[in-house]
């Protein structure tokens, strides 16, 4: 998996647009980050499909990213109908992946 391919495709998704280069270091900061997390939780890649890890990887990477805006952990998103709505962020990064992940990572055993 690569961090400049969940870069990419993490732009779009927290929505950032063409020129917003100062964000850039800081989204390719997240995606190496995340890629790294999702290695690291997987043990490798251990058989599982590059859309797959790229996906988990894209959804830790947007938690990573909105953290710095959500100091006290609640964020607030724009909605289009109703202004900001406030959102509690994920102390745990791996929130949002852990379902994408688990049909391909088995139970759990101590």
């Amino acid at each position: 998996m690569n961090a400049d391919t969940v870069a990419q495709r993490l732009q779009p998704f927290i929505g950032l647009g063409a020129g917003q280069e100062p964000k850039t270091a800081f989204v390719n900061e997240c995606a190496t980050e995340a890629v790294d997390i999702i290695e690291h939780y997987t043990l490798g890649t251990r058989g599982i499909p590059e859309s797959v890890l790229i996906r988990a990887a894209i959804e830790v990477a947007a938690d990573l990213y909105h953290r710095r805006t959500a100091r006290n952990g609640i964020a607030g998103f724009e909605d289009s109908e109703l202004g900001a709505a406030p959102m509690r962020i994920n102390r745990d990064p791996l929130a949002a992946a852990r379902p994408i992940l688990a049909p391909f990572l088995g139970p759990a055993i101590a």
